[in-house]
């Protein structure tokens, strides 16, 4: 109708009512770009905050993995040096020296125990890929970055650390160690101490990261993680025994 309307004022050569025709038509397209504009801003940060909600729950999943290695920090540093001058000693007999008080569920005794835990990034990944997290706050956007960056190469730290260990099964056991072979287990304790220096250094550094992030945890969900608190200090101390340290999240209890 505008468009037939236009046409007739083009024929009746009133220009004035065609200048005027024109202002409406750019005037109602522009009006129809801000309101799609308008509703696609709102759907995003609608996704943003929908997809904050799983990161958090993601990031603490995390926070509470590098919590748990921190803790254990110095029991660590105690052990490998323990097993690290008993292997320099001379002579070729081995007595194990390992703590009562800890649970062993392997059949063949662990020298060394670490945690073994999942590091998921599955949530950021998938909302990064999706483009969600284009409009975060930039600040934000690069304290994530750097949890998540340090998560994966928490985990790839953990299952060398793990791989080691795992070769460190027969010190558990009375029997003849020969010097060369002992200079390789030393070897070995050395891999486990550096690698083991690398997490503690990233656990701490995304620590404090984390714990300057503001969360935004419904009532429930505190409840289940300091429950969940509570379980994980309870099983440290079974598995750990006197390694074990008990763990505190400040982030919790800034929630209350």
């Amino acid at each position: 109708m505008l468009l037939r309307r236009i046409t007739q004022h083009v024929k009746d050569q009133n220009w004035f009512a065609v200048g005027i025709d024109f202002v409406i038509v750019v005037v109602g397209i522009l009006i129809a770009f801000q309101i799609t504009n308008w509703n696609e801003a709102r759907e995003a940060q609608s996704n943003l905050e929908r997809a904050e909600v799983a990161i958090d729950s993601e990031v603490f999943a995390l926070y509470r993995n590098f919590k748990e290695r921190a803790a254990l920090t110095n029991c660590r540093k105690e052990s490998l040096h323990d097993l690290g001058q008993r292997l320099l000693k001379p002579g070729d007999m081995w007595q194990p020296s390992f703590r009562e008080d800890v649970i062993d569920l392997l059949v063949f005794r662990a020298v060394l125990r670490s945690p073994n835990r999942p590091w998921r990034t599955f949530v950021w990944d998938s909302e990064l890929t999706r483009g969600t997290l284009n409009i975060m706050e930039s600040g934000k956007r690069q304290d994530l970055e750097l949890v998540y960056d340090n998560a994966k190469y928490a985990e790839k730290i953990q299952d060398s650390i793990l791989a080691a260990e795992s070769k460190l099964k027969t010190l558990a056991y009375t029997t003849q160690i020969a010097q060369p072979d002992r200079l390789r287990y030393f070897d070995i304790l050395s891999e486990i101490d550096q690698n083991s220096l690398y997490l503690e250094w990233a656990a701490q550094q995304t620590i404090e990261v984390i714990e300057s992030h503001t969360f935004n945890f419904s009532q429930a969900d505190q409840e289940q993680y300091r429950k969940g608190l509570q379980d994980l200090n309870e099983r440290t101390v079974e598995i750990y025994g006197i390694c074990a340290t008990e763990i505190e999240m400040p982030i919790l209890e800034e929630q209350e």
